[in-house]
């Protein structure tokens, strides 16, 4: 894979399929002018290629798409995951694709939630019930602030709780970023982040939240 005359392909993400070959997602740049769209490829166990040779625009719009991710489902296909500063609509959207590459959800991608900055730092795992856990951060609340918010994506495509995503800590000022995430053995999720609210140096803190979203620690 590489990029023709007026091509950039960039922030590559790579999936193993399960029987050999892997899921390859990535952003290409049409012209100078141009702005970046997500591209995903599938390749077989022999290297070649099960969707177009250029790779398949899983998402065909004008404004600009980002870091993408890619995530396993239980039924042997994937959910994509990106940024897009799409007007009015600024924020996280979705793919889910089976595992001929057919499109599962809107073709012109799921609203999964908002996010208010570039470079949102987005984290995503698979729930392992058909859908995904989000983790990101943003500045939503101007840029002396930036807070890590959480979300669980259900199999078809619409979020499970508040819509523009739960704030890992309601109540800590400054600057929370770069989350990271993994599953509970009862089907929720635990989120850790880096923590600025002392002014004077770095600290990692962290929340567990159930299945359905509430958290279950005390908020740090």
């Amino acid at each position: 894979m590489s990029g023709a005359p007026n091509l950039a392909l960039n922030q590559p993400q790579v999936l193993a399929d399960g029987r050999g070959g892997l899921w390859i997602a990535y952003t290409a740049t049409r012209g100078p002018l141009a702005k970046p769209n997500v591209m995903l490829q599938h390749w077989d166990a022999q290297g070649q290629p099960l969707l177009p040779a250029d790779g398949l625009q899983v998402c065909p719009q004008e404004y600009m798409q980002a870091q993408p991710r890619l995530l396993a489902d239980t039924e042997g296909g994937i959910f994509l995951l990106w940024e897009e500063h799409r007007e009015y609509l600024r924020g996280i959207y979705g793919m889910r694709l089976n595992a001929r590459g057919e499109l599962l959800w809107e073709p012109e991608g799921e609203y999964l939630s908002p996010a208010g900055n570039y470079d949102i730092q987005l984290q995503a795992m698979a729930d392992g019930q058909g859908g995904c856990f989000l983790a990101w951060a943003d500045r939503r609340e101007g840029n002396n602030e930036k807070r890590v918010f959480v979300q669980r994506i259900a199999p078809y495509g619409f979020p499970m709780w508040q819509f523009d995503g739960v704030p890992a800590c309601a109540v800590a000022p400054g600057i929370q970023q770069k989350p990271q995430l993994d599953l509970t053995p009862e089907g929720g999720m635990v989120v850790l982040w880096e923590d600025f609210r002392s002014g004077t140096g770095w600290q990692i803190f962290a929340q567990k939240f159930t299945g359905t979203g509430e958290r279950e620690w005390v908020t740090p």
